[in-house]
């Protein structure tokens, strides 16, 4: 089996399936059995970089594996292996913006509002036109503060463009579309 196979038009990287089976009374849950099947899922568990996941990920590429019967996030696990329970409410992030990592110091706790602030930092959002429900373009953002340094008012920019005044006013003092 060669390490490289080609899966809808990309190249993806595995390791040859070795199924990691508990010891006879060994609970399949414990965390100790984890770990083995955690280690057995990374190409390199070296001191330095990632641990990155070879096995299964979802689109978005975040690793996954099967606990009990259920997908679940491969780096949530890792966390709740080697560093501790999650609290509700809590979401596993990447510090190193990589989502097959399943490396322990390199994922932290955080909430949705500090996940979201790391993707816009990170440049992973959807802003401007990369948005798919952006109303404007970058072109008509132009426009419109171009007309606005004419004199045009917010009512009438909102009003041309098919948007709101709060819109209009963020469009032309850089708010959104930087």
């Amino acid at each position: 089996m060669t390490p490289t196979e080609r899966t809808r038009g990309r190249e993806r990287r595995h390791l040859p399936i070795r199924k990691i089976y508990p010891e006879p009374g060994e609970n399949p849950l414990s965390p100790s059995h984890l770990s083995k099947r955690l280690l057995n899922g990374v190409a390199n568990a070296s001191s330095e970089g990632c641990w990155t996941w070879m096995r299964s990920a979802k689109r978005s590429g975040h690793a996954t594996m099967t606990v009990a019967g259920r997908t679940v996030p491969a780096y949530r696990v890792a966390f709740e292996v080697w560093v501790g329970p999650i609290p509700n409410g809590q979401w596993v992030l990447h510090r190193c913006d990589n989502p097959r990592c399943i490396r322990p110091d390199h994922l932290e706790l955080g909430d949705q509002t500090k996940n979201m602030a790391d993707c816009s930092r990170r440049g992973r959002a959807a802003t401007g036109a990369r948005n798919g429900q952006a109303k404007l373009t970058q072109s008509g953002v132009d426009e419109m503060r171009r007309l606005r340094s004419d004199g045009w008012t917010q009512a009438r920019l909102a009003s041309r463009f098919g948007v709101t005044q709060a819109t209009v006013w963020r469009a032309v003092n850089r708010r959104s579309w930087r």
